[in-house]
């Protein structure tokens, strides 16, 4: 018995001692993580089929890299909507675009995470349209504009451009227009 008293005895000493370093430490300030330096990458926003195809971690290297607030303007003349439309679609604030194009600044991870996902939309139809052997004359950023413009039943009759503002609702587009490559209702 005495060897089992010995133990829980020790056994209470060490939460002691952990809080103990753990008290330490409190008072410092956290270090920041920085990002592993394999993870840089050299995607552009504008090259559609290799954001599709990129890795979840080059594209997170992109999103904290920061996407700049004049892509904004440079998207929408693309998908051919004004820069407002995109703007409320993507739920950004148009002030906060203009400042920050304005001064040559950088999104927030959070609007460069939307910008991202846009381009990976536009890059996953491209990427379709590709490999059906039929991309000659084809604009995916146009026909994505023209799509998430009209309602879909798969949506109860919503606008797919209704979905663009989370990425949640930028996955569930994702999986339509995948639906659609397969046949399947969308």
């Amino acid at each position: 018995m005495p060897a089992m008293e010995k133990h829980s005895a020790t056994a209470r000493k060490a939460p002691q001692a952990l809080r103990a370093r753990a008290g330490s430490r409190a008072a410092a300030k956290p270090a920041r993580r920085a990002a592993p330096a394999a993870a840089v990458s050299t995607i552009h926003l504008f090259d559609f089929p290799r954001v599709y195809q990129a890795s979840g971690m080059e594209r997170i290297s992109v999103i904290r890299h920061g996407v700049s607030a004049r892509d904004v303007g440079e998207m929408a003349a693309r998908m051919k909507t004004s820069q407002d439309e995109l703007i409320r679609r993507l739920g950004l604030k148009r002030t906060t675009v203009a400042r920050k194009s304005q001064s040559a600044s950088k999104l927030s991870s959070e609007q460069s995470e939307r910008m991202v996902g846009l381009s990976k939309l536009i890059g996953q139809v491209q990427t379709i349209v590709e490999q059906s052997g039929e991309p000659k004359g084809f604009d995916a950023a146009e026909w994505l504009e023209h799509w998430l413009s009209h309602p879909n039943s798969a949506l109860g009759g919503a606008l797919p451009a209704d979905f663009l503002d989370t990425i949640e609702g930028q996955e569930l587009l994702g999986t339509l227009i995948s639906q659609m490559q397969s046949g399947a209702y969308a």
